[in-house]
């Protein structure tokens, strides 16, 4: 009978291993939440800089070097680093001495152009915040057609049922 206990314990001490072992195995702590703006990747950089630049006619050349100052730009600021202002300034700064005096006007034109579209689609938005025109409810104090009376309001006299007869 002992023996039975034992193996009993034994087999539960076994299978319980396992189970201890992984426990105690340490989880790697999740990443750290950023505080405030952090930086994009290399090919973000890139692609948000192509965009700003499509319009403007760069030359093979002017392409490697803002690739180039993106890529400098990258290294030293890996991807999810705290977001370094005073640098991101200085990168553009440097891209813009790549391009020519008209190419910079295209730029800032360009520039201009979609910040006054950002502008009127975030009003256009704003403006939206009530029901959509020509879909107005009943104006105040009335019920729209077919509903009772608001709660706590008599209905018109028009509308009463009528009283039953006193006996």
């Amino acid at each position: 009978m002992k023996s039975s206990h034992v193996m009993v314990g034994v087999l539960a001490a076994v299978l319980a291993l396992p189970l201890a072992v992984s426990a105690q195995q340490t989880q790697p702590p999740p990443p750290a939440q950023a505080q405030g703006p952090v930086t994009p990747n290399e090919s973000v950089l890139q692609r948000r800089w192509a965009r700003n630049l499509g319009g403007v006619n760069l030359s093979s050349q002017q392409q490697q070097q803002i690739q180039s100052i993106v890529h400098q730009y990258s290294q030293a600021h890996p991807a999810g680093s705290p977001r370094d202002p005073q640098s991101a300034r200085d990168m553009r700064r440097q891209i813009m001495g790549v391009l020519s005096p008209d190419q910079q006007n295209q730029f800032h034109q360009q520039m201009q152009e979609r910040r006054e579209q950002m502008r009127q689609r975030r009003e256009q938005q704003g403006g939206q915040q009530g029901p959509p025109a020509g879909q107005q409810g009943p104006p105040a104090g009335q019920q729209p057609p077919d509903q009772g009376p608001a709660p706590g309001q008599q209905p018109p006299p028009d509308q009463q049922p009528p009283n039953p007869p006193s006996a």
